[in-house]
């Protein structure tokens, strides 16, 4: 899909004859740079032809003819596929983001917060042990000026982490809508497997999104499309196919020009129309005179690697081959652009335009077949490229830097031909069998065929010769998979992924210790992997999206001055270690009877989870569903009746009572008794009632330990 590279509201259609040669310089300097970098497509051809398994075409066919094996041991794909899921699983997880954004003065405003809490704290104390009324007084009024200060501090860096939030959400909309993690999918499996990757943006959206269910006035449901794409953004994954920068760049960031291509049919080019700033009329031509661009020679090569030479259905083709040029342009065509562009923002008349020679300003062109179809300026705030790249090798004398299948091409061809020889060695241990037909007679067919049961007729005279002699050949197998073998550990030291990284234990160690040093190690290539995609991929990508939305975006509330963060290899990578860590708190130290008391088990099992890559909103139930449990339960057991035990011994509690209230009556009227006796009566009385109680709460415990429905027979009475 292509976008505009331009604010929406800022063009209307221009016409076709807009620049003299403009057309024709372009379209030359594409076929130049199309013939320059066949060399290099067909490394890549290479490349992607052993990734699916295949060996050279002419090795194959030599091989045929001479009745040698032809069997591959592909060991490149799940290599690559290892390497790719890795990777992506780490900077991509299902509940966080590979990026951060925070306002920029966060830092001081938090120094200057402290500072500020401390001096408050001190001349507070200061005052209170102050004697002098007047001077106690003096101190606390600046101690409330300085906390004046401090709260009108809290409440900027409060307002500043709410508006990088919001902008955090908003760049996370767009990102979301344009499924960039898929995207960028795309981009990490072309790194992979050729050597770069390349993801397009941020691009505005030129039509209607967010479409949306509403309710009419009679009560049904409809699809709502009023909302316009005004200060919205998408990525997408470009194929490295079809870009081709500027030859002498040995590297990307310092290309200046691009040209992409858009291979297009009919539809695709009506579709296209569409977008606003199209000249209609010169698109109308270019359908009128037909395509006339024939299938690049590399989706040749592609269709007979994965479908067969008797696949190929499109090999007569043709197709409109869409043009897209972003780079530096002429002074005065630049100029002519500007004016255009100032004529339709501005219809009562327009400013006079004048480039500076100190400002750097692309142009963006869409071609095809000598017909200028759409012109603009580059849209980014920093006029900077909309292509950024991933590449898993650097190289500083080659701008195409190799890909996995490259890295490992010489140890792939070694195990391939170790195993083709093996195979052939196999073939050959079949025994031959030499048959003497002047000692033996054929069959009755007139041949020599070993059947079993066979009754074969001597010569009588043949003497002692032997009639069949066998002939075997010495079986290498052995030997050949040592060097199979040998070539599959060269291979996994020049690609620095071993089989750990595909989750095999292998014979290194058996211990979990171990393991974890030894995935430690394997990590470290892949922290490198990641750190790379963070500097080269989601640094700029992600900040230029949010220079897009603070340029376009109408919402004020999320515009301020923040800073981006990469959290791919700070956050994401140590995750692994994160999860078994947390593993062990939950089974061990949670259950401590001292320590278990100071962890929070909602925050320990959500962390958990989030290791395990579930998202824990999914299984966990919410601080405000568990707070009204708990009260549900709560007063279900204050409102629930008392156990029966509980009430029996309230009833002997209460007849205790009243028979020590009837013997102190007694006592009360038998005035004749001496002191010792009621002593001792009384003293009696308490033992028994003490008896008494003790003996029903040793009952009710015995009770309340019994399973529901038990027997109570043998217990007490």
């Amino acid at each position: 899909m292509i976008h505009d590279d331009q604010h929406p509201e800022e063009r209307e259609g221009e016409p076709s004859t807009l620049f003299d040669g403009l057309a024709s310089r372009l379209m030359e300097d594409a076929k130049d740079r199309v013939a320059r970098r066949w060399p290099v497509e067909r490394r890549w051809i290479d490349d992607l032809r052993q990734y699916e398994g295949e060996d050279d075409p002419d090795l194959l066919a030599k091989l045929t003819a001479l009745g040698r094996s032809i069997a591959t041991l592909n060991v490149t794909r799940p290599k690559a596929n290892t390497f790719e899921s890795r990777v992506f699983d780490m900077l991509f997880p299902t509940d966080d983001r590979n990026w951060g954004i925070r306002p920029t003065p966060v830092p001081e405003l938090d120094r200057e917060t402290r500072e500020l809490a401390a001096s408050v704290e001190r001349m507070t104390a200061e005052a209170n042990a102050e004697e002098s009324d007047e001077r106690a007084e003096a101190m606390r009024a600046q101690a409330d000026g300085l906390a004046q200060r401090l709260a009108a501090l809290e409440g900027e860096r409060h307002e500043a982490h709410q508006r990088a939030e919001l902008m955090q959400a908003e760049i996370e909309d767009n990102l979301v809508e344009s499924e960039y993690a898929v995207e960028c999918r795309d981009v990490i499996h072309d790194a992979v497997t050729a050597g770069t990757g390349f993801l397009k943006g941020p691009l505005p959206l030129s039509e209607r999104i967010r479409t949306r269910w509403q309710r009419t006035d009679r009560g049904a449901w409809k699809i709502a499309d009023e909302a316009e794409a005004e200060g919205r953004f998408a990525f997408q994954h470009t194929s490295y196919w079809h870009l081709f920068p500027d030859t002498p760049a040995r590297r990307f960031d310092q290309v200046e020009s691009w040209f992409e291509r858009h291979l297009m049919r009919a539809r695709d080019l009506r579709a296209f129309a569409k977008q606003p700033g199209v000249d209609k009329d010169a698109v109308r031509r270019v359908l009128r005179e037909g395509p006339q661009e024939e299938v690049p020679d590399y989706l040749l090569e592609l269709a007979v690697m994965t479908e067969g030479e008797n696949q190929l259905n499109f090999g007569d083709e043709k197709f409109f081959v869409v043009w897209e040029y972003r780079g530096p342009l002429p002074e005065q065509e630049m100029e002519e652009i500007m004016r255009r562009l100032a004529a339709q923002a501005h219809p009562d008349g327009a400013p006079e335009i004048e480039i500076d020679p100190l400002e750097q300003l692309d142009a963006v062109v869409f071609l095809c077949q000598g017909e200028v179809f759409k012109t603009g300026i580059n849209a980014n705030e920093d006029n900077g490229s909309v292509y950024q790249w991933f590449q898993i090798e650097k190289s500083t004398s080659r701008l195409w830097t190799y890909g996995l299948p490259r890295l490992m091409r010489s140890q792939q061809a070694a195990a391939n031909d170790a195993w083709r020889m093996m195979l052939d060695n196999a073939a050959w241990s079949i025994p031959v069998i030499e048959v003497d037909e002047q000692v033996l007679q054929p069959n009755g067919d007139g041949k020599f065929v070993l059947r079993p049961g066979e009754v074969l007729r001597r010569n009588a005279s043949a003497g002692d010769r032997p009639g069949l002699i066998v002939h075997t050949v010495d079986i290498n197998q052995a030997e050949f998979a040592a060097i199979v073998q040998l070539a599959l550990q060269f291979l996994d030291t020049e690609t620095n992924l071993s089989i750990l990284a595909s989750g095999e234990q292998g014979t290194t160690t058996r211990t979990a210790g171990g393991m974890a040093l030894l995935m430690n190690a394997v990590n470290v290539v892949i922290r490198r992997i990641v750190r790379m995609f963070d500097d080269q991929l989601t640094v700029p990508a992600i900040t230029k999206g949010y220079h897009f939305l603070m340029t376009y975006s109408p919402r004020d509330d999320i515009k301020g001055d923040y800073c981006i963060e990469a959290r791919g290899s700070s956050v994401l990578l140590v995750k692994e270690v994160q999860g078994q860590n947390l593993l062990v708190l939950a089974q061990q130290m949670s259950l401590h009877p001292t320590l278990g008391q100071m962890f929070n088990m909602r925050n320990l099992l959500k962390k958990l989870l989030q290791s395990m890559l579930i998202s824990a909103d999914d299984v966990l139930k919410t601080e405000q569903e568990l707070e009204a449990e708990f009260a549900a339960q709560a007063e279900a057991e204050a409102n629930a009746p008392p156990p029966p035990e509980m009430v029996k011994m309230q009833l002997e509690r209460e007849i205790a009572q009243l028979r020590f209230d009837a013997e102190m009556a007694k006592i009360a009227a038998d005035s004749e008794q001496s002191f010792e006796e009621i002593a001792a009566r009384l003293e009696g009385i308490r033992e028994q009632n003490a008896s008494r109680e003790r003996l029903f709460a040793g009952e009710a415990a015995i009770e309340a330990r019994k399973p529901a429905g038990a027997s109570t027979a043998g217990g007490y009475v």
